[in-house]
Formats: C-alpha cells, sequence, structure tokens
C-alpha cells in the first residue's frame, strides 16, 4: 500500500506541474513610467514572452496579466530585465530547412519585450527570440533600439544554388567602434569575426562600452555537488525450478550512502535539474523452500552488494526560494557482486553449499522519487524503485525497493 500512495502522488504531478507558477520579487514600469514593486512569476522562458503575471507581495492578492503594450518593461530581481520595445522586426529565417530563395528583408511592424543581455553607457544590447529566430537589437544612448540585420538564404540562381550570408550586422557594430573605441583594434579584430549569437555579441557590445576590465558579477554556476544517507527497504522474491515460490517476499532493510552532481538548467530559479548520482546499497534475503522430495529442508541465502549510476531528471513542481518541491524519474545502471549459499537437510543430515547460484552482475532498475528541499540546503526525499529481474538459467530473483533519505547540497546557493 505505501508503493501504491507513492506512485499515486507521482501521477499527480502533470497536473501540478501545469499550474504551479514561479513568483519571484520585481517590478513593473508601467505606462507613465512610474514603478510598481511586487511579484513576477519567472517561467524560464526560451521564447522571449509576450505576456507576463504580475501581483502584489500580500498573500491572497490578485494576479495581473500584462502584455508589452500596458507597460513599458519589467524586471526580475535585476537578473531578468525586459523593455518594450514598439517598431519592426525581422521574419526572414536564418537556420533549418525553410531558408528563402533569395534575400527575404520582409519585417513585420509589432510590440513586444527585449531582453537586456548587455548594459553601458554607449551602448545597450537586447535580444528577442520567438519561433521563428533569436535576434538582437542594439540602442545607442536614449535613441530608438534599432535590429542587427542578419539574413541566411540560398542563392537561386542557374548556376550556383548555395547558401548566402550577409552580415549587417557588423557595419552597423563597426559605426559604433569607431565612434566610442576608434584606437581599439583588438575590438575591429574581433568584430571582423564576430558571430550572430549572444555570447559574441555581448563580448563587441561590452568592448565598446569599454567594459573589459571592470570587475564582472559573478556567474551563477550550473553544477552542484550533493552527499546523503538514506535506509532502503528491498522485497525479494527467489524461484528455482518451481521451489520457494511458497517463500514469498522477504524484506531487507540496509543503509544507502550516495553522491552526485547536479547540473542546474537554469541556476537562478533552479526548476529543472538534471541528476547524476552514485549509490552504495547492501540487501540480504533468507528463503525456504520447505519439504522437496527427499529434502525435509531446503533454504538459500542471497546477500547483494550494489554500486548504483543513475542519471536522473527532476522537477520542482513547486519553486521557492526557501522551499521546493520536486518529482524526478531516470535509470538506474547497476554492478552488483553476490554472496550465496543453499542448504539442504536430509533425515539428520545437513549439507551447505557455498556460492551455488550466479546472477546477473550488470542490471538496470527504473527509479521515480518526490522530495523536497528546505532552505536551499537539505533535501529529504522519497524513492521507489521498481520490480527488475536478475536470473541465470533455471533461477531468478526479482527485488523492489523503497528507500528514503536525505542529501545534503553543497556549495555556492542562490
Amino acid at each position: 500500500m505505501k508503493y501504491f500512495y507513492l506512485l499515486l502522488l507521482c501521477s499527480l504531478i502533470p497536473a501540478a506541474v501545469f499550474s504551479q507558477t514561479n513568483f519571484q520579487p520585481g517590478y513593473i514600469i508601467n505606462s507613465t513610467g512610474d514603478t510598481t514593486r511586487g511579484l513576477i512569476d519567472n517561467r524560464e522562458w526560451n521564447i522571449t514572452p509576450n505576456v507576463i503575471a504580475f501581483k502584489n507581495a500580500k498573500v491572497g492578492s490578485t494576479i495581473t496579466r500584462y502584455k508589452p503594450t500596458e507597460i513599458r518593461g519589467f524586471n526580475i530581481n535585476d537578473k531578468e530585465i525586459y523593455q518594450t520595445y514598439k517598431g519592426y522586426i525581422s521574419m526572414g529565417r536564418t537556420q533549418g530547412t525553410q531558408l528563402s530563395y533569395g534575400i527575404d528583408t520582409t519585417s513585420q511592424k509589432g510590440t513586444v519585450f527585449l531582453k537586456i543581455i548587455a548594459d553601458g553607457p554607449h551602448v545597450k544590447l537586447y535580444e528577442y527570440v520567438d519561433d521563428i529566430k533569436a535576434r538582437y537589437f542594439i540602442q545607442e544612448q536614449e535613441q530608438q533600439p534599432t535590429e542587427l540585420k542578419y539574413n541566411v538564404f540560398y542563392s537561386n540562381t542557374a548556376e550556383d544554388n548555395r547558401i548566402v550570408n550577409t552580415e549587417i550586422y557588423k557595419g552597423q557594430l563597426l559605426l559604433l567602434a569607431k565612434k566610442y573605441q576608434p584606437d581599439n583594434g583588438t575590438l575591429l579584430k574581433s568584430l571582423a569575426i564576430a558571430e550572430y549569437n549572444k555570447p559574441k555579441l555581448t563580448a563587441i557590445i561590452n568592448m565598446i562600452n569599454n567594459k573589459k576590465g571592470e570587475a564582472k558579477p559573478s556567474a551563477l554556476s550550473n553544477f552542484r555537488v550533493f552527499a546523503g544517507l538514506g535506509a532502503s527497504s528491498t522485497q525479494g522474491t527467489f524461484k528455482q525450478n518451481g521451489q520457494f515460490e511458497t517463500s514469498g517476499l522477504k524484506n531487507s532493510i540496509e543503509p544507502v550512502i550516495s553522491a552526485g552532481i547536479d547540473f542546474l538548467i537554469k541556476p537562478q530559479s533552479q526548476r529543472f535539474i538534471v541528476r547524476t548520482e552514485l549509490l552504495l546499497s547492501w540487501s540480504k534475503f533468507d528463503f525456504e523452500a520447505g519439504h522437496v522430495g527427499l529434502i525435509n529442508n531446503l533454504t538459500a541465502s542471497v546477500s547483494q552488494r550494489n554500486v548504483t549510476i543513475a542519471p536522473q531528471v527532476i522537477y520542482n513542481f513547486y519553486n521557492t526560494q526557501s522551499f521546493k518541491i520536486h518529482v524526478g524519474a531516470g535509470i538506474g545502471i547497476n554492478v552488483s557482486s553476490y554472496t550465496t549459499s543453499k542448504t539442504e537437510t536430509i533425515d539428520t543430515y545437513t549439507q551447505t553449499y557455498d556460492h551455488p547460484f550466479k546472477f546477473d552482475s550488470n542490471w538496470i532498475n527504473i527509479p521515480v522519487e518526490v522530495g523536497v528541499v528546505l532552505n536551499k540546503r537539505v533535501e529529504i526525499l522519497a524513492r521507489y524503485l521498481f520490480p527488475a529481474d536478475n536470473t541465470d538459467g533455471d533461477y531468478s530473483i526479482k527485488v523492489k525497493s523503497l528507500m528514503i533519505g536525505a542529501h545534503l547540497l553543497l556549495g555556492k546557493q542562490h
């Protein structure tokens, strides 16, 4: 029954995933330029949002949704900063199989949020991403943002149908470089080979703003390590040519030692985590077949020592700075060693056989888990391991486990 409730909880997670929010401190700038502080739902956008959810910091306050046509911008924790832009946006694709034949200079007028990715005394760099492509904009002081132009297309000639790149953005940036850093030869060399992507363009804008020598705030790490202890309740069944079936489930409660590393997809909010965990575990079972033929009593003993490497995906469906609730699933890659024995009693004579069984040393099982993180440091979890068979020849052992454990999350916490 305890396994049923754990699996039931896991089955309810998808509904919770889509209903949960991730409100973090921030503010919006309204249409008159005034600032209103509160909480903004940070959805870890892979594409630029076209609407945001905002509410007052008070518990139970109403959520208000804002489009870029309704506010001038918003700021989340001084880490996610967006500004409203009203103007033309290029529509030509720059990658994939849908490139145009001949240059596509079509544009569309709209009002969107632009994300600030580089700032300085001379020039700002913005990013706007939709399902067509990523675009980058520059803004010189108080002027209107201007898109950095980049086109990719098929040449579409009878003799040649190759892919052509027009790097107009390099000319746009060159004008700024000569204006603000006319004697910076390193900048000009870097600009000549700069690709149209966020890291390269950010580096160019920082050089134009003369920020190369300035101390930069340390970036949030995408990695953290952990170590933990737990206890595992493992149930096993054993079969050999129809024997031991009456022995039923045997339970073994043993300690578990674990350590691992987490890759945080978004270090700021830590909603999605890719985890690799190393576990050491033990189990021991004694099975009885009773009276078998001339044998008055037949018993078998199996001790298992297990090393597991478990890649997993973790999702924090309830996610605040001090308290998180997650669900996870993965695959357990196991390397095991065994000590086995079999004892037969005929009348008053007892014979014990050492190592009569040889089970698979390499096997796989499937773990699912739920857990909580307290104050960014302590993780408490319950993990269920689905039944898995180890077999060789005419005998097999099947095990399933429920583990309760705790991890200490090490390193700098965000």
